[in-house]
Formats: structure tokens, sequence, C-alpha cells
């Protein structure tokens, strides 16, 4: 059983997911089944602040969940190229997966994309 604070957490991410995420799919190079998921996506239009810098980070990226898109991870981390298609309201974007990187709590992970 969860504690409280897991639950809150899984909880919280399903809100948002549902709320603001989009359709993502993944199709491992290895083989294996079409895995789908809802997916935070965020654009290179937004940037963040360094030192009173502009620091605009990779560009695209989106977040999800440590039970989603199983293996991404550990196949962009041997080299494999890896792609991830992201469903937009104005339609559907193809990315190229350059990094995949987890959060701190272990359970979110952020990958890094280049759109093709």
């Amino acid at each position: 059983m969860a504690n409280l604070f897991d639950s809150l957490q899984d909880n919280t991410f399903d809100v948002t997911t549902n709320t603001m995420g989009y359709p993502a799919t993944w199709q491992p190079k290895a083989g294996g089944p079409l895995q789908s998921a809802t997916v935070l996506y965020n654009d290179n239009t937004q940037k963040y602040k360094l030192s009173n810098m502009d620091f605009e980070p990779e560009g695209y990226r989106v977040e999800y969940r440590l039970s989603f898109f199983t293996g991404l991870k550990q196949s962009v981390d041997e080299g494999i190229d890896e792609k991830i298609i992201v469903v937009l309201p104005e339609g559907s974007l193809q990315f190229d997966v350059r990094k995949v990187d987890s959060k701190f709590d272990g359970k979110t992970f952020t990958a890094y994309l280049e759109l093709i």
C-alpha cells in the first residue's frame, strides 16, 4: 500500500495530465507493442531565466510517469534512435528522442526531443 504522499503525488499527476496532457505514442525499435500515454508537452517557445538572461534548453520535451513508455530511457541511454509522436490539436508531431532524464522523485521522466 502506498503512503499518503505517494497517493497524493499520483492523483496530482493524473489530474494534471488529464487536464493539460496530450496523447503520445512510442513504437520501441527493439520490437514489442506500440505504447501510448498521456504526456505533459512543452515546446521550445518557453524560455527560462538564468542569471537575468534568457536560457532556452533543448527545446521540445515531454514529461511522463515511470509506468509509461517502459524501456524508453534505457533504449535511449543505449544509443538507440527512438521516436515519439505527440498528438496536438493542430496535428501530430514526430520527434527524435535525444535524452531521457529521471526527475528527483524517480517516478517521473522528462524526454528531450527534436522535431523531425
